[in-house]
């Protein structure tokens, strides 16, 4: 099955449009590691403008298999139809296809029964209030509706699917429904001059393909079974999970404005591809105004040395007392590396070291203790902390055994307590994959 995805900046300049990212630098990197990974299992084709070639392409050269410079027709709609360039891709189909989204990332090729089916998607959803507060801004302000809507406005259904993927091999419905959307589209393409537009989006894109679907009686397959609420995605920006839990990420909606995930992305980026990475440094010079300091050389040799030197020294307590930005990038490319490790042993129950590190801060704001974390270019990450939480970091301040450390928490339960054992145990469990990933701790073979 042909493997596309698209972009389209409307005429937007890359290095100060951040794209509904956190920062341009993110998006840049979200679209980087989304065709790297894909690329590790399929021939992919890009839909994009000639500011999307010049970007990809020119500037990145990312491995795309073949190159369609078609976008710029869009130019005439506001960008807030960001939608739009995939239903345009849709349209210039006439062979089975899956499109994925650029802010989804695979570590493992989709499934071949899931790539058989007429129609593809990434999962269904509940339409709830969240959305109902959308349409009702945006309904008395459109033009055209079509009438494959009415269910959805008279709240008969209340469904949609997400289209982080979408393809499939029914064709002629994919066409159908992309005509209907163009069409629902462009009778409003002056929407933004009355409200913000963005969210037309979902109505146009998701909710009609599921009206559609409904009216032809259509299905799905889904690439994921579970049915959330729409505003309710909970663990697809995880990258400290992959590959060994999840193998599917998709940074949707809040998720690309969220420093700690865009953080982690960012991170997983440089450790798995440190070459590409240069180029965007060089890109985004201010956004990395400390990285020079560092002395980096963009290899994965040089990051395996400076992991392994990290790890030594967090261990004989000998690294650098200033935490600069040695120790901070050092920390970051070590951290993100061992969350395989802490899994094999948490999920085997095999002991480990383990042993809290520096370069957080502990403070308190009214009821609520936090942790502020250092980061990279004058970044901060913030936290809260329990006294669970400050329990077990006192006791990391030495190298100690995980087994140790369980058996030191679970002495200190009452009677009642104790009866919760595996409870308290699962816990542990969690503040310390939580500590990893907010890179509090380093964990190591004993």
């Amino acid at each position: 099955m042909k493997i596309i995805q698209s972009f389209w900046t409307a005429s937007q300049d890359f290095q100060m449009n951040s794209f509904g990212w956190l920062y341009p630098r993110f998006h840049v990197i979200g679209w980087a590691l989304s065709c790297l990974q894909l690329s590790k299992f399929y021939d992919v084709e890009l839909y994009t403008d000639k500011n999307g070639y010049d970007l990809l392409i020119t500037k990145l050269g990312l491995p795309y298999k073949k190159v369609h410079v078609v976008m710029d027709e869009l130019n005439t709609f506001h960008r807030d139809f960001w939608a739009l360039p995939k239903i345009k891709a849709y349209m210039l189909q006439n062979e089975p296809f899956l499109h994925v989204d650029g802010d989804v990332f695979i570590w493992e090729p989709f499934p071949d029964n899931l790539m058989s089916e007429g129609l593809i998607s990434q999962n269904l959803e509940i339409t709830t209030e969240y959305y109902s507060k959308m349409w009702d801004e945006i309904f008395p302000h459109l033009k055209f509706i079509p009438a494959e809507m009415e269910k959805y406005i008279s709240k008969v259904n209340n469904y949609a699917c997400n289209m982080g993927i979408f393809g499939g091999n029914d064709i002629n419905f994919i066409n159908r429904y992309s005509q209907k959307s163009f069409e629902f589209a462009a009778k409003n393409s002056d929407l933004h001059q009355g409200i913000s537009g963005g969210n037309f989006n979902i109505f146009f894109e998701q909710v009609l393909l599921f009206e559609m679907m409904t009216e032809e009686k259509k299905n799905s397959a889904f690439l994921i079974q579970e049915v959330p609420l729409d505003n309710d995605y909970i663990g697809f920006g995880n990258f400290d999970e992959v590959p060994f839990k999840r193998t599917y990420l998709h940074l949707l909606g809040h998720y690309k404005r969220i420093y700690s995930v865009c953080k982690l992305m960012e991170t997983f980026f440089i450790n798995n591809y440190p070459s590409l990475f240069s180029k965007i440094y060089e890109m985004f010079p201010d956004e990395y105004p400390l990285l020079g300091t560092v002395n980096y050389t963009f290899s994965h040799l040089e990051n395996k040395e400076r992991r392994e030197r990290f790890l030594e020294d967090a261990r004989q307590d000998t690294y650098n007392e200033i935490f600069d930005e040695v120790y901070l990038f050092n920390r970051d490319l070590t951290c993100i590396n061992l969350h395989p490790f802490l899994f094999e042993c948490l999920n085997n129950d095999r002991n480990f070291n383990i042993k809290r590190i520096k370069g957080s801060i502990y403070s308190q704001e009214e009821d609520q203790a936090i942790l502020t974390i250092r980061e990279l270019n004058e970044e901060k990450t913030i936290i809260p902390i329990d006294e669970i939480d400050q329990l077990i970091l006192d006791k990391a301040e030495v190298e100690k055994t995980y087994y140790s450390l369980r058996s030191e928490i679970l002495e200190m339960l009452d009677d009642e307590a104790a009866e919760l054992k595996d409870e308290f145990i699962t816990m542990i469990q969690e503040r310390l994959n939580y500590y990893l990933k907010n890179k509090l701790i380093v964990v190591y073979s004993v």
